[in-house]
């Protein structure tokens, strides 16, 4: 009589050759994984924005940029200004 352990880390250890055989023929194959197969999937899966929009948040955030940009180059040279009057040089 052969006992089966049910021992989940290797299942077919006590089986023989032929029956081993047998139940790997009954596991769904294994299929090797192919990354940028998935991430073409993924990516034509997107719903991309339509250019008018796309160009529309481009232009605000560039906006953006050049309203902080000045306002810090402001800022820069009111303090610059201030420690040149008290006489802080840097």
């Amino acid at each position: 009589m052969n006992q089966r352990n049910d021992n989940k880390i290797e299942p077919f250890q006590n089986l023989s050759f032929a029956e081993s055989q047998a139940l790997k023929e009954k596991l769904p194959p294994v299929t090797k994984e192919r990354p940028f197969r998935s991430f073409r999937k993924d990516i034509k899966r997107i719903i991309w924005p339509k250019a008018k929009k796309a160009w529309k948040w481009y232009a605000f955030t560039l906006l953006f940029l050049v309203v902080f940009a000045v306002l810090f180059f402001l800022i820069t040279v009111f303090f610059t200004n201030i420690w040149n009057s008290l006489g802080i040089k840097l």
